[in-house]
């Protein structure tokens, strides 16, 4: 990725790499939500319906899978978005605009959840937990002057 600062390809690497983890999520919560095929004892008496009740539960596996990762790509958009219009707002980069991100996080977590307290608490501890991450950031790598100089597309911090 090259050093363009634009809030659209911020949002789009966002929106990718949470379609990406929460396919990986959503497969993994499939993988223990979906019903076995021959579990209950008339499972084990019809196994020549086994493939009929495997095409059955494939509509819960599309949905998990396909609704993890919209969730995922919700909240990375919203959190990128929210970051870039608080950086215009504010004129340059500051570990409050992270929170401002986090915070709009923790909202698009909480309307899917449709639970107020859960909004509430997930905007207040992703807000806390990007602000903390930003200001301290750098001071949590060993070699930061390293780590910049091996990784593509990073620039220093200011």
């Amino acid at each position: 990725m090259n050093n363009s600062e634009s809030c659209a390809e911020r949002a789009v690497a966002a929106a990718g790499a949470g379609a990406c983890i929460g396919a990986l999520v959503g497969t993994a919560v499939s993988a223990f939500k979906t019903p076995q095929v021959l579990d209950g004892p008339e499972g084990v008496k019809q196994v020549r319906g086994a493939g009929a009740a495997a095409a059955a539960a494939m509509p819960k596996l599309t949905r998990l899978v396909g609704g993890n990762a919209l969730l995922f790509s919700a909240v990375g958009v919203s959190y990128s978005m929210s970051k870039c219009i608080a950086e215009g707002m504010m004129g340059d980069r500051h570990p409050l605009c992270s929170a401002m991100g986090g915070v709009a996080a923790g909202v698009a977590l909480g309307v899917h959840t449709k639970n107020l307290t859960v909004m509430m608490g997930a905007a207040a501890g992703l807000g806390m937990i990007s602000l903390a991450s930003d200001f301290n950031g750098p001071a949590l790598l060993q070699d930061p002057a390293r780590y910049l100089e091996r990784s593509s597309g990073l620039r220093t911090p200011k």
